[in-house]
């Protein structure tokens, strides 16, 4: 009898234990089994933000054209080869001569008008020797400024035709001829020394030869091709004037048949 109860004591137990078993299996919890899964791979978004990190780095594409060109070398050494490029197109001459606005009453002054020879004009020297116009003529260009010594602007032309005019572009075929109104050869050579002239003077002290170009108005500043015909004028000085010349002449060196053609028809 105790024999037999032993026996079903521990089927008793067996069926216990591994009943117990079972129900732990099927019972777990749920929480230590999310927790491992959460050791074991990374979130989701921590995935997804380790390639949106690196992204810009890879991929340029999204950054902007200025951005791109900052980080390529290629793109940096392509701008860097175009700037000269700009600044050779900045340096250019200009292609047309400054226009000449003058109103009617100062037209009506001039004797001689663009597109117009000028006369062959026969002066004397500031030593009294006679010249003719003609003998003064740049190989290219010529600048021809009727001056007064008595006129402030004329004296201010003076000092400024050396630098401004003959030392940049007498090299080029340039010449410069100052021809004084109305006084002396000796007051004109004073005139010219205190202004550091280095240029020809040549002196029309009765004002014939002016009368042959213009009724009034002193300073008078005239351009001429190698030909002596005029391509420019202007009244008075100002540094508009100065600018305006110097246009003319970088016009008129560059492009000396074209600008002479086109001003005759």
């Amino acid at each position: 009898m105790n024999l037999k109860n032993n026996i079903a004591l521990v089927l008793v137990l067996v069926v216990v234990v591994t009943a117990g078993c079972s129900g732990e299996t099927t019972g777990a919890p749920k929480t230590p089994s999310s927790s491992a899964t959460n050791s074991s791979n990374p979130p989701a978004e921590k995935t997804a933000a380790t390639p949106q990190t690196s992204a810009p780095v890879a991929d340029n594409s999204s950054l902007a054209p200025e951005a791109v060109d900052d980080l390529s070398p290629e793109a940096e050494s392509t701008s860097a080869a175009a700037k000269p490029e700009v600044a050779e197109k900045a340096s250019k001459e200009p292609e047309s001569l400054p226009i000449v606005h003058l109103s009617e009453q100062h037209k009506a002054t001039c004797k001689v008008q663009v597109g117009q020879q000028m006369p062959d004009l026969e002066l004397v020297d500031t030593n009294g020797e006679p010249k003719k116009l003609s003998a003064f003529l740049g190989e290219r260009v010529t600048v021809v400024c009727f001056w007064d010594a008595e006129n402030p602007f004329s004296a201010w032309q003076l000092s400024d035709l050396g630098p401004e005019v003959v030392e940049r572009f007498a090299a080029q075929g340039l010449n410069v001829i100052a021809i004084n109104r109305g006084q002396s050869a000796a007051d004109a050579r004073a005139a010219a020394e205190k202004a550091g002239v280095k240029f020809p003077i040549l002196v029309d002290e009765d004002g014939k030869a002016f009368d042959q170009v213009a009724t009034e108005y002193i300073p008078r500043t005239y351009l001429l091709d190698a030909s002596g015909m005029v391509l420019w004028l202007d009244l008075d000085y100002s540094d508009e004037t100065r600018r305006q010349l110097n246009r003319a002449i970088q016009v008129a060196l560059a492009n000396a048949a074209i600008v002479r053609d086109t001003i005759r028809q």
